[in-house]
């Protein structure tokens, strides 16, 4: 029940805007795991939508890659902060995903990865 509400906050605050608006890699991370676990999957078209997540996520992406790592307090102490690979990485788990929600879906994200590698 849990994983269900934490999923419809994300969809309702628009889980897209929030991704795009994240300002570090901690939550931008923190906002694709969310997005990946708890709105990809309660989609009902992903379809409709498979292009805004991708354009989205290159955003992310790009905007990782200028962010340095900011540390992460705990009660514990400091942790370090998550970069730029880690975002790619969950970032490109969510690509993978919807890379056959559409006839265009594969070529966009082979598109999409020969973009990034370069």
């Amino acid at each position: 029940m849990e994983h269900l509400a934490a999923g419809k906050e994300l969809f309702d605050q628009d889980a897209l805007k929030a991704l795009a608006a994240a300002v570090d890699n901690n939550q931008r991370l923190n906002l694709l795991e969310r997005f990946s676990t708890d709105v990809l999957s309660e989609l009902d078209d992903v379809t409709a939508v498979q292009a805004d997540i991708r354009n989205t996520v290159v955003g992310v992406i790009r905007a990782s890659r200028t962010t340095p790592a900011q540390p992460i307090e705990t009660p514990f102490g400091r942790l370090s902060g998550m970069t730029a690979d880690h975002v790619f990485d969950k970032a490109m788990d969510i690509v993978d995903a919807i890379r056959y929600a559409a006839p265009d879906a594969v070529q966009s994200t082979f598109d999409l990865q020969c973009e990034l590698s370069r």
